[in-house]
């Protein structure tokens, strides 16, 4: 995943309307995120998780991408355990994206 969003961020960098967003706001970490969280001093605003959506036979196929990046990073493994530490690290609020119908990641209810 790291090589394909490098791979967007040199062109992105490349193109006058995006530039200063991939060169000077955006920072890439190459790095497992409850590693990087555990070690990290900084406490932040928000976060934000996008982990991988269960897998659900009985709909529609994803498109074609979300397929292929799932057959290379897996399923959601280690979700609760990155949604504790994040929970740590968030000043505000952690926000999680999942389906409508889907189970929560930990027991603890969304507010």
């Amino acid at each position: 995943m790291y090589s394909l969003l490098l791979d967007g961020f040199e062109r992105a960098a490349q193109s006058p309307f995006t530039e200063e967003i991939a060169s000077e706001r955006i920072q890439l970490i190459s790095e497992n995120s409850i590693d990087y969280l555990k070690k990290c001093k900084s406490r932040y605003q928000c976060i934000y998780l996008d982990p991988m959506y269960p897998h659900n036979t009985q709909s529609a196929l994803n498109k074609l991408s979300m397929r292929t990046i799932r057959a290379h990073v897996g399923d959601d493994q280690d979700s609760e355990q990155l949604l504790d530490i994040s929970l740590q690290k968030a000043i505000n609020r952690v926000v999680v994206k999942r389906p409508k119908f889907a189970p929560c990641i930990s027991e603890l209810k969304p507010s």
